[in-house]
């Protein structure tokens, strides 16, 4: 089977896209080395991720011409998929190819660029305009959790046997460090226990001014606990804070990261709306306690792992905080919850449902 898969997400150095792309790629390639796996994309991919590099069955493709390049979904992605003989488009990210000359398999990770308020992304104009009709081109669907399975069918009225939901898992990097290790880390980064993490973009579903309101609240509360913050900037108010024990810091590679996780007193995600919440489950195999919402596919993800709470109160929040950073019995057990729930999901099953999915998309095709 010859597989094209969007790259699109590897020209951005980090967010949840990107890794889907990487960590199923690998995956699709080691479990089937008899298939091909075209990684495609109009813009300039540049070196390969350090994950896929040595995969014999891995390919790196763009736009051949520029002319291609401005009407890459309507003509230059058709032209290299038919160069190719590719036999199925996986589009990564609310996209696949506007004409329907292959099988095609579309990802809707969630249903942010239609919700309003704070869940809401603001710079996803396009995806609202063309993603409709997408959705009626492409042979099958797939989302990442059933909530958001249950909700695109609801929402777009699609039948639900097009859809399959198909959750992912923590890299293999998410593996809880050695205290020496953790230590040395801390001490560059200059941040000092005990403290709070969260990682992830720094956008409003996030929900951080909630999470930092609770972590003042804590410090009030006599708590000398520190807050972490690691993830692409973004909201300007957040960025431009300075206060003592408030860490504000830019994306971090994954060794750095997991250190900041393995010697966390707990990561916390407030989010107020996710697809999955992969950084759940990269906290729990990292051995950190998890305090995160109440939000389905979280909720769905975490499996009874985690201290869930109403994290549009923030008082319910800050009670939160107080618990886990105050019950050692507490974050003991979360802990062993949380890694035993993140060795449930694994890239390898990933990269065999999905591959089912195409199988299937073929044969409707």
């Amino acid at each position: 089977m010859r597989v094209a898969i969007d790259a699109t997400p590897l020209t951005v150095p980090t967010g949840g896209a990107r890794r889907y792309v990487v960590e199923l790629t690998r995956a699709l390639a080691e479990e089937f080395p008899s298939g091909e796996f075209h990684l495609l994309s109009d813009q300039p991919l540049g070196k390969a991720p350090q994950e896929l590099l040595g995969l014999q069955n891995v390919r790196f493709g763009s736009a051949r011409r520029p002319r291609w390049a401005a009407k890459w979904w309507s003509l230059g992605l058709p032209w290299e998929l038919h160069r190719r003989r590719i036999d199925v488009f996986h589009g990564t990210d609310f996209a696949i190819p506007y004409l329907p000359l292959r099988a095609s398999v579309l990802v809707i990770h969630d249903l942010s660029p239609w919700k309003r308020g704070p869940a809401r992304v603001r710079a996803a104009e396009r995806i609202r305009r063309r993603t409709p009709c997408l959705l009626k081109l492409a042979t099958q669907i797939t989302t990442h959790s059933e909530a958001i399975r249950s909700e695109l069918s609801d929402f777009f009225g699609i039948a639900p046997s097009k859809i399959a939901a198909i959750p992912l898992a923590a890299a293999g990097t998410f593996c809880r460090q050695a205290g020496s290790n953790v230590t040395e880390r801390l001490r560059r980064l200059g941040i000092g226990r005990p403290y709070l993490l969260f990682v992830g973009d720094r956008n409003e579903r996030k929900n951080l001014q909630g999470l930092i309101d609770a972590w003042r609240g804590l410090r009030k509360n006599g708590e000398k606990v520190s807050l972490v913050l690691v993830g692409k900037p973004g909201v300007a108010e957040i960025e431009t804070l300075e206060e003592p024990g408030l860490h504000i810091l830019g994306p971090l590679d994954d060794k750095v990261t997991v250190g900041l996780l393995s010697g966390a007193l707990a990561f916390v995600y407030p989010s107020l709306y996710e697809g999955f919440g992969l950084p759940v489950l990269e906290a729990m195999k990292a051995g950190a306690p998890v305090v995160t919402s109440e939000d389905p596919a979280i909720t769905e993800v975490a499996g009874g792992a985690a201290l869930q709470v109403d994290v549009r109160s923030r008082e319910k929040l800050t009670r939160a905080l107080v618990e886990v950073t105050t019950n050692s019995q507490l974050r003991t057990r979360l802990k062993e919850r949380g890694s035993r729930r993140a060795s449930q999901f694994t890239w390898r099953s990933t990269a065999l449902l999905t591959h089912a999915v195409y199988d299937k998309a073929i044969r409707r095709f």
